[in-house]
């Protein structure tokens, strides 16, 4: 079971059936799915139901981003084998996941013990750049994959971040 999380502003918690509608009306716009190497466009509420169910299960594990005062979901994060996260585009800028990014990684080193976590981003995509270097991130390699929404090869930045690397913000830089 995905445990809540708890930030300044925000609440992390496991996805759930009631968040399908949510889930879909964020993640169906292509400007979002487009950074996203798995995520297909259009996305819909059977692909909401299998990726809810996969988490539920214990297959994937990954935390609804929503404010403390209310329950929508303003995107996700986490993932079982690549950390990764997605915002609705209104929420891009807010600082949404420069606070919630950290509390995800402190949990995921405090109770996993992996010795690094791995991520990646597409070339282009500096917004999701900035908050992976933000957090210690290195760079590792380059591939090329498919983005599933788009259909189209794109270059991937492969990053990872050790445990000796981990410094968790100081509650003056939340």
């Amino acid at each position: 079971m995905t445990p809540d999380l708890h930030t300044a502003r925000l609440t992390l918690r496991g996805p759930r059936d009631a968040d399908e509608a949510d889930i879909v009306a964020a993640i169906n716009d292509l400007e979002v799915s487009r950074w996203l190497t798995v995520v297909p466009y259009p996305y819909t509420p059977e692909d909401a139901q299998w990726f809810i169910g996969e988490c539920l299960s214990g297959r994937e594990r990954s935390w609804a981003i929503t404010r403390t005062d209310e329950d929508r979901v303003l995107g996700m994060i986490g993932g079982r084998d690549s950390f990764g996260y997605w915002l609705r585009r209104e929420e891009w800028g807010n600082g949404i996941l420069s606070e919630a990014a950290p509390a995800v990684v402190a949990h995921i080193f405090e109770q996993d013990t992996p010795g690094q976590i791995r991520s990646e981003y597409f070339l282009g995509n500096a917004r999701s750049a900035a908050v992976l270097y933000r957090l210690g991130f290195k760079d590792t390699d380059q591939r090329e994959v498919t983005c599933r929404a788009t259909g189209e090869l794109v270059r991937s930045q492969q990053v990872a971040l050790s445990r000796a690397d981990w410094r968790p913000p100081s509650p003056a830089a939340s």
